[in-house]
């Protein structure tokens, strides 16, 4: 392994090696060429010195096959093999030089075929130590041939010696020149694009980070706009999945049965079957595995596919990576919500843990505040069946029993009495007719389940069509602005004056149309009921409890109440309260 990494560093990675080993192969064959017509002219001077100059031609042939075979294949993908390939080729040809004379071989230019590939391949330092090679069989071989420095003087080849020698210098390093800066140039783009890859990957961070840490913003604003339980759930499941994960489920600690149930699951599970996330139950315990675990150790956990959770987990989370993160409030387990990639199957990043485990504790505090609303709104409710039991115990019940008894009483004096039985049956029928204006009245004080439920706009519109539903009326409800949340206090008010304002027109209006308006604008948000009636008498209507009602409830809020005729045809009530 540590040889094929050095060799693979020394070697020129050309774009186009197929290309520059196809022009070597070829400059060897066209050398080999020149050998054939040295060889077929004049045979007796070719230097080759044994009996058959054709057979041994013929075996530098069968070579220079066997080489050209090797340098298509190791020159491009084997680079140790190139290298070997390269230092034989080398000494091969040195040693043909050798044995046909050096100087009046014909296979000089042959043997500028390995300078040239490891000048290629192999650089500076490749094509001066091939040519440095080639040049010591070179001088090798005028030895070898009886060749002094005398004789060569002699024969005035001193010339000749010296150019060769230099030709085999000056192409090795003429040709490993452009060589060392193609490979510069590749290390360039190389580190170039390497550092591109980096930007690259470090803006896909940022932009992941960015779009978590926005996700993060939506989901907590989302969260403090409710106390809606069912909302919250379904705030930070969304909110999870728009970070970028598959799925997500969020299950509650039973303390009282030590087992984490009621599970929610994302979008992605809804075609899950209810009756398996209603008989899932992990228990608080080693059984309970690493979801149980988060919670005893109040940590997240990240989880690898285990054959041994199948029973506990649900089977879309069976053999898949998974992160669990316990919801805590105030030291304590709310409950855990587990997240996973249930498609790609790939792990939880354990940098996104942070981020998971902020929106964990987010949706921790909002279901608790939620629990504590609902606690308090109960508490509400018991307080004000308490006091209404009281006030109906000490006025209306009073009433209604002395009612019943003077009845009585009437009953047995009619025949005896009857002008002072009249006069007490009348006294009876006012005392009934207030004790009904203050059943009225606790009835108009108790809070609305339908607008708990259902939010202001959808109330009023609900209350509205059953109204013209039930009594043959045109109604039409319209929104005007762009609709937001409202305090409670004031969307209990608003409705309140719907309801008594269209029960007027039901019942003293003789109006066959009805329109009303709910209008938001900045600072304010304003009501407005209007019938095409019979109008109505000033002096009568300020005197009516429900107009007082109304009244009061806007102004106990520092909003504005006006009553007054709808374009000279109806009445036109308008409530208007600052939010």
């Amino acid at each position: 392994m540590a040889s094929t990494s050095k060799a693979s560093s020394s070697i020129v990675k050309f774009p186009e090696t197929r290309r520059v080993s196809l022009f070597l192969i070829l400059f060897r064959w066209v050398a080999l060429g020149v050998v054939f017509l040295f060889v077929y002219q004049e045979p007796s001077r070719s230097g080759i010195h044994y009996p058959n100059s054709y057979l041994f031609f013929s075996l530098v042939v069968f070579y220079t096959i066997l080489i050209s075979y090797f340098y298509r294949k190791g020159l491009q993908d084997l680079t140790l093999l190139a290298k070997i390939l390269v230092i034989v080729d080398t000494l091969f040809c040195g040693f043909l030089v050798w044995i046909t004379g050096s100087l009046s071989s014909p296979f000089f230019l042959y043997a500028f075929g390995p300078i040239l590939t490891a000048a290629f391949f192999f650089k500076m330092t490749g094509g001066l130590a091939a040519a440095a090679t080639v040049s010591f069989l070179y001088l090798g071989g005028l030895a070898a041939n009886n060749y002094s420095w005398v004789k060569v003087l002699e024969n005035r080849k001193a010339g000749d010696l010296v150019v060769d020698i230099l030709a085999f210098f000056l192409v090795g390093a003429f040709f490993a020149y452009p060589s060392s800066l193609l490979d510069r140039l590749l290390s360039t783009v190389g580190s170039l694009i390497k550092k591109n890859d980096n930007l690259t990957d470090t803006n896909k961070a940022f932009e992941r980070a960015n779009r978590q840490l926005r996700t993060l913003q939506k989901t907590s604003k989302a969260l403090q706009s409710t106390m809606n339980l069912n909302e919250i759930l379904d705030i930070v499941l969304s909110g999870i999945t728009e970070i970028g994960f598959e799925g997500a489920m969020l299950g509650f600690c039973d303390e009282e049965n030590k087992v984490i149930s009621n599970w929610i699951v994302s979008s992605a599970y809804r075609n899950v079957p209810v009756r398996e996330l209603k008989d899932l139950a992990i228990p608080i315990s080693e059984e309970g595995g690493p979801v149980a675990e988060s919670v005893i150790n109040k940590r997240p956990y990240l989880v690898s596919p285990d054959s041994k959770l199948e029973k506990i987990l649900p089977r879309y989370l069976r053999n898949k990576p998974f992160a669990v993160l316990p919801m805590t409030f105030k030291g304590c387990i709310v409950g855990v919500i587990l997240v996973d990639n249930h498609l790609s199957r790939k792990p939880i990043p354990e940098k996104d843990i942070p981020v998971l485990k902020s929106i964990a504790n987010q949706a921790a505090v909002a279901i608790e505040n939620a629990k504590l609303m609902v606690k308090n709104q109960m508490l509400i409710i018991a307080e004000e069946r308490s006091r209404i039991a009281r006030e109906i115990h000490d006025g209306l019940a009073q009433s209604l029993f002395s009612i019943a008894l003077n009845l009585q009483a009437c009953v047995k004096k009619m025949g005896d009495d009857p002008i002072g039985t009249r006069e007490k049956l009348s006294q009876l029928q006012e005392l009934a007719s207030n004790s009904l204006k203050e059943l009225r009245q606790y009835i108009y004080n108790l809070p609305s389940t339908t607008l708990a439920d259902m939010g202001l706009i959808t109330a009023l519109k609900s209350h509205v069509d059953d109204v013209a539903r039930l009594n043959g009326l045109e109604a039409d409800f319209s929104m005007v602005g762009k609709a937001r949340s409202l305090p409670s206090d004031v969307e209990e008010c608003l409705y309140r004056v719907g309801q008594e304002a269209l029960a007027n027109v039901v019942k003293h209006a003789r109006a066959s149309k009805v329109e009303v308006v709910l209008e938001f604008k900045n600072g304010s948000c304003s009501l407005i009921v209007a019938d095409n009636g019979q109008g109505f008498n000033g002096s009568k209507a300020q005197e009516s409890m429900g107009i007082n009602n109304m009244k009061k409830r806007v102004e106990s809020l520092a909003g504005t109440f006006s009553l007054e005729p709808n374009n000279g045809c109806g009445v036109c009530v308008r409530a208007k309260v600052p939010v």
